[in-house]
């Protein structure tokens, strides 16, 4: 995502292409992102980020507020199968030993919020990492729906 926030033109042909597949769009898109930087190794994705990173920050300020908020609204939920995949890349692009801190809400249905992962859905898509601690997120200025989701803080690391 970094690198469509840093120019209009990195923006608009993922876009293209991720509008034209099945399915949810932002699946589409992530998907898109994992296979562009499927063959990079981790001091590449370090090192294009240090480049992109700026450019990135620059191009977010410029984006109108409206605008964040409506591509918070297209989030849709994963799929267990686009589960495994969006975590086979994470997997692939982390170094042995890794710490990630992955959001999640309880699970639950809640209408057009997300379905929410358990601690054992987490290890089930992340074959590979492990549970080292998981923490409640602070909830104050949350709306009552994401509240009542009961969000959580994961630690994990890569075996």
């Amino acid at each position: 995502m970094a690198e469509m926030s840093a120019s209009l033109p990195e923006q608009v042909k993922p876009m293209r292409a991720a509008s034209k597949s099945e399915g949810e769009f932002i699946d589409a898109l992530t998907a898109l992102q994992i296979a562009k930087h499927a063959d990079d190794s981790p001091a590449q994705l370090i090192a294009r980020f240090e480049v992109i990173g700026p450019e990135a920050a620059k191009g977010r300020r410029r984006t109108p507020g409206i605008d964040a908020s409506a591509k918070l609204a297209e989030t849709r939920v994963l799929t267990d199968a686009q589960r495994a995949i969006v975590a086979a890349g994470v997997t692939a692009a982390a170094a042995p030993k890794a710490t990630m801190l992955l959001f999640a809400f309880h699970p639950g249905r809640r209408g057009p919020l997300p379905r929410g992962a358990s601690r054992t859905d987490i290890e089930q898509a992340l074959t590979g990492w492990t549970v080292i601690d998981e923490e409640h997120a602070d909830t104050s200025g949350m709306p009552g729906p994401l509240k009542k989701a009961a969000p959580l803080w994961y630690r994990l690391r890569r075996s």
